[in-house]
């Protein structure tokens, strides 16, 4: 599928603020520890699951929120979001079942959360569209670019997507309009044009 607008695509990433914590959810599972590296982006992408029950710790005091990103980016949704998804018809995603541990309620589980892996699949980014700044970082000043862009303008039409190297999350407006009508709790929505990211040689070495 060809992009038509750019605009109507996000990247969706956890919304928080000075005064907020981002939500901190670790890996539990003693087997996941043992894991090759990159097992992360694997189960992310949905080229991989394990034959285990995953296990995580949830490490924040407030309740936990629908959308949430646990270490390495690997999205965990409410229950209660999963059914609006499947209501809707909301394609490029699939759920596991989990287990989440609260740090702060005497290590109890915490029900009512699924771990998801994007399917929805972008053929890879065009970084040679994005737009150069520069930003003071308090260790130097390091290049940053604005404006993520499809290899070719094409996706598979997918609601949610990724790359086969994992990364950004990109959404379709319908999303943003489920979690905006529906008052769904964590993330934040950038449009592509807008979103901003560190510049790293390598991505225009293909």
């Amino acid at each position: 599928m060809k992009v038509t607008d750019y605009n109507s695509l996000y990247v969706m990433s956890p919304k928080y603020s000075a005064r907020t914590r981002p939500s901190i959810i670790n890996f539990l599972s003693e087997e996941w520890n043992k894991e090759p590296r990159g097992r992360t982006r694997d189960l992310k992408i949905g080229s991989y699951l394990p034959p285990y029950r995953l296990r995580f710790l949830y490490e924040n005091k407030r309740q936990p929120l629908d959308y949430m990103e646990s270490t390495g980016m690997t999205p965990i949704f409410s229950t209660r979001l999963v059914e609006v998804l499947i209501r809707e018809g909301i394609t490029g995603w699939s759920s596991y079942e989990i287990t989440m541990i609260g740090k702060y309620n005497k290590r109890q589980e915490i029900p009512g959360f699924v771990g998801i892996q994007i399917l929805g699949r972008v053929k890879d980014y065009d970084y040679s569209r994005s737009i150069p700044f520069f930003y003071q970082a308090p260790y130097g000043i390091i290049e940053k670019r604005q404006g993520l862009y499809f290899l070719d303008d094409e996706y598979d039409g997918s609601d949610f997507l990724t790359s086969d190297r994992g990364g950004y999350l990109v959404v379709t407006q319908r999303v943003k309009n489920i979690f905006d009508e529906h008052k769904f709790t964590g993330p934040k929505f950038t449009p592509l044009p807008d979103a901003t990211f560190p510049y790293i040689e390598r991505y225009d070495k293909k």
